[in-house]
């Protein structure tokens, strides 16, 4: 009985600890994750998650008011949207690929990974 208990303790920890680390922005199993660079200069990396949606595209552009920065694109955005990249392009932007539907790819092989990035979009 007392086993028992010691292994449930054990195996409910372990989901937990699972739990959070899938949670997890700055974790993956394969590849790597540039969360931060070494540098003497002060700076601060702005980036946006998702965007922009077409009709935020210039405001948000002219808040920039000439600082840079890194949107991440979904490519099924860019399919429903094909104007806003060229924008961010010609705006001297930065465009990081946040794959096709953004799927949690925290625990996911990379042949998961290729078989989502081909399938049509939703």
């Amino acid at each position: 009985m007392r086993r028992a208990i010691v292994v449930s303790v054990i195996v409910l920890l372990a989901c937990a600890g699972i739990f959070r680390l899938s949670k997890a922005h700055t974790f993956q199993l394969f590849g790597t994750i540039v969360a931060r660079v070494e540098t003497n200069k002060r700076v601060v990396a702005l980036t946006f998650d998702d965007g922009p949606d077409p009709a935020a595209l210039e405001p948000i552009l002219q808040s920039l008011d000439g600082a840079k920065a890194t949107f991440f694109l979904t490519g099924a955005q860019m399919q429903e949207h094909p104007e806003v990249a060229p924008r961010l392009i010609a705006a001297g932007e930065e465009i990081g690929n946040h794959t096709m539907h953004h799927d949690r790819l925290v625990f996911k092989r990379p042949s998961y990974v290729r078989r989502r990035s081909s399938r049509p979009t939703r």
